[in-house]
């Protein structure tokens, strides 16, 4: 009897741990682009930001392949934001990014908020394909959600959520409490 609570006890662990992990992958900020071609490769992204429920952005960073771009610009920023672009680095392999902080509230659900535009040079003449993003803790600069800009017509897709740590941690506690449970016992529970 002993061994089949704890099996109970194991699976009720799984379910929650696996729960949790859906409700922390629910939030997902998104990021979408408009695309311009200004002239030859001179190329202007118009952002705008999403906020899922219960979600704040403060701080968020778009990346640009190293191998392809070059020259990025702040060309906008929406008021009480401060933006800023880093270049790409080829001696380093790293890329350039435009990179937003709020100086007042932030974007919360369920609002989003556009005007944020960068300037840049892309090798190819296409356009990019794929642009990644991350929204960032504002006092830290942690990473607290990755994906991939949503670029319409030209590509890419929406956001890409990960699961939260507390998520991960739950699913890992109650797969090394099932796998102790099946080792220790071999006995099958049986009903009354």
């Amino acid at each position: 009897m002993l061994n089949c609570l704890k099996r109970t006890v194991a699976r009720v662990l799984a379910t929650t741990a696996l729960a949790a992990c859906a409700l922390n992958t629910a939030s997902a900020a998104h990021i979408d682009a408009d695309l311009t071609r200004v002239g030859g490769n001179t190329w202007d992204a118009s952002f705008t930001v999403s906020a899922d429920p219960g979600q704040t952005v403060e701080a968020f960073s778009i990346y640009f392949d190293w191998t392809q771009v070059s020259n990025i610009l702040v060309w906008a920023t929406p008021g009480d934001w401060d933006s800023l672009a880093i270049q790409a680095d080829g001696a380093l392999a790293s890329d350039g990014y435009y990179d937003a902080l709020a100086l007042a509230a932030g974007i919360s659900d369920p609002k989003a908020l556009g005007g944020f535009i960068a300037r840049f040079d892309w090798a190819d003449a296409a356009g990019p394909s794929m642009l990644r993003f991350t929204i960032n803790d504002p006092v830290t600069f942690d990473s607290l959600e990755t994906g991939v800009v949503d670029l319409g017509t030209n590509g890419g897709g929406g956001a890409i959520p990960e699961p939260g740590t507390l998520g991960l941690m739950l699913t890992a506690l109650a797969a090394v409490a099932t796998s102790r449970s099946r080792r220790r016992t071999g006995a099958r529970c049986q009903t009354v």
